[in-house]
């Protein structure tokens, strides 16, 4: 099994494109301050409270709240978004086949106790094609909270983007995103 190889927020980012295009994902340790993340979990709790049941379903889950458009939410969110680890890390992943980019979804994620697994996907799958060393997409996940196993941190299949289908992929090839608040996780889409 292939582990998620983590990196101090100072690392060159070549190593981490390297990681996570042969790994498919990669984690940035303590990326930024927690007093950053306080304020935007701050920001977004009452939302949580009002609208987070609105994506609940069989996919999402009945016990995780969700909110898209977070731009709309928390002003300081933008700090995350537009990081600039962000940006240098998918530039150098998705710029070699495109001239430019777009972010295609701006959403936060709050577990609840009890919620089930999600089922395993790719997230490009909305996609008709697949072209061997092409990312389509590529998600940049921050840790508002401390990701634990026992908290839901998000399942990766490492090695998994290398085109073999989804249902070929056991629960002996899924790791748990475990991070500290703050820390930043990298996943291919494929």
């Amino acid at each position: 099994m292939v582990l998620l190889q983590t990196f101090d927020n100072k690392s060159d980012p070549e190593p981490i494109v390297s990681a996570l295009t042969t790994d498919g994902g990669v984690i940035i340790a303590d990326q930024v301050s927690d007093d950053l993340i306080d304020q935007i979990s701050q920001e977004l709790s009452p939302h949580f409270d009002v609208e987070g049941h609105k994506f609940q379903n069989d996919f999402n889950g009945y016990k995780t709240l969700r909110l898209g458009g977070i731009l709309a939410l928390s002003s300081t969110s933008q700090q995350l978004i537009a990081h600039p680890r962000v940006t240098e890390i998918a530039d150098r992943v998705l710029k070699p086949h495109c001239a430019s980019y777009r972010i295609g979804s701006c959403t936060a994620i709050e577990i609840h106790p009890g919620e089930e697994d999600q089922a395993l996907h790719r997230d490009d799958d909305i996609y008709p094609i697949r072209i061997p060393q092409v990312e389509f997409q590529i998600s940049a996940m921050w840790a508002l909270d401390d990701f634990t196993e026992d908290n839901g941190a998000t399942r990766v299949a490492p090695g998994s983007q290398d085109l073999r289908p989804i249902s070929d992929v056991t629960d002996a090839d899924l790791v748990q995103a475990s991070m500290t608040k703050g820390s930043l996780l990298f996943y291919l889409g494929s």
